[in-house]
């Protein structure tokens, strides 16, 4: 099993990696088993992410962990980062949330440009 999660890294494959990951609404609406690997992630996200054995450990109960892996990576929702020692993390790939800032600064300002 370590060897087969060591081995899913996302440049085996052309998935929409750059195309800006997944929600955190999203996350809530993935089959249990994913979104329960997707709720781990997040919660290592924070640091360098989850080894292969850290999931396996944490997850233990997943019988189809690296299938899981697997999918996740290939939808883009799952980033497969390699350390110096060869080791590979694996960490949620959250789409940035959408700013509209500016946008509402100037309306409670009541700067609007239909004056």
């Amino acid at each position: 099993m370590d060897k087969l999660l060591g081995s899913l890294t996302d440049d085996d494959d052309k998935s929409p990696k750059s195309e800006g990951g997944i929600s955190t609404a999203e996350i809530a609406e993935l089959p249990e088993a994913q979104r329960r690997v997707m709720n781990t992630l997040m919660r290592a996200n924070a640091g360098n992410g989850a080894t292969a054995e850290a999931l396996q450990q944490t997850l233990a109960d997943l019988d189809n962990l690296a299938e899981i892996l697997r999918e996740l990576i290939s939808m883009g929702y799952i980033k497969v980062i390699p350390d110096d020692s060869g080791v590979h993390h694996y960490k949620a790939n959250l789409k940035r949330k959408r700013g509209t800032g500016l946008l509402n600064w100037q309306k409670l300002m009541g700067d609007d440009e239909d004056k």
